[in-house]
């Protein structure tokens, strides 16, 4: 499985992102527990902010989902044959610390 959560400045450019990943022989459980960790640090500084999920047409995505964001989008675009997932946090705005800002400053 595979998933991400990036930070969606206020001019829709990405900010950040997280990528994550684990293997099918360590099962979904542990997969989301691994990704509702990380959504779970980061609604905790910006849960404040709209919240939306994209996943494939897999069924369990859409219920992990369900917890955590607002909006949930449906990806048939028939992509490769992967279990993944994204939330897309929206109108961070573009003075927050991240490696781009970083790079733009030095």
């Amino acid at each position: 499985m595979a998933g991400t959560i990036s930070l969606i400045g206020a001019d829709r450019e990405v900010l950040h992102t997280i990528y994550l990943g684990d293997g099918p022989e360590y099962g979904k459980s542990t997969f989301n527990a691994m990704m509702a960790t990380e959504i779970q640090l980061i609604q905790s500084q910006f849960g404040h902010l709209p919240w939306s999920g994209v996943a494939d047409g897999a069924a369990h995505d859409w219920t992990f989902l369900a917890d955590y964001v607002e909006t949930q989008i449906i990806d048939r675009s028939g992509g490769p044959l992967l279990s993944c997932l994204g939330i897309y946090l929206w109108g961070i705005s573009s003075n927050i610390p991240t490696s781009k800002n970083a790079q733009k400053e030095g």
